[in-house]
């Protein structure tokens, strides 16, 4: 998510390290939530952060399940029932 961040191309105009460390706080504040971080119609970059956000997961949860065999049946079914039914009340 901080790249995303650093991709939006904020100016807070500040020293580098500032820069640096506002972009790792603002990715992390993006792995929770939407933050607007420009004035203006968000909806296009909103859409792309959720479709981005529901991808994500489905892949973490692709390779969860590719590795079941190592983990007990009733974890894997209940971990894609909780990462699928979370990502749908989240977006």
């Amino acid at each position: 998510m901080t790249v995303w961040v650093v991709l939006q191309k904020n100016d807070p105009n500040t020293t580098s390290l500032e820069e640096y460390a506002y972009n790792a706080v603002v990715g992390i504040v993006y792995c929770f939530c939407f933050f607007n971080l420009r004035e203006g119609r968000a909806r296009a970059r909103m859409l792309a952060f959720y479709i981005v956000t529901v991808a994500q997961n489905l892949a973490c949860l692709y390779l969860f399940l590719a590795l079941k065999q190592y983990t007990h049946p009733f974890l894997a079914q209940f971990s894609a029932v909780t990462i699928v039914c979370g990502t749908i009340v989240g977006t």
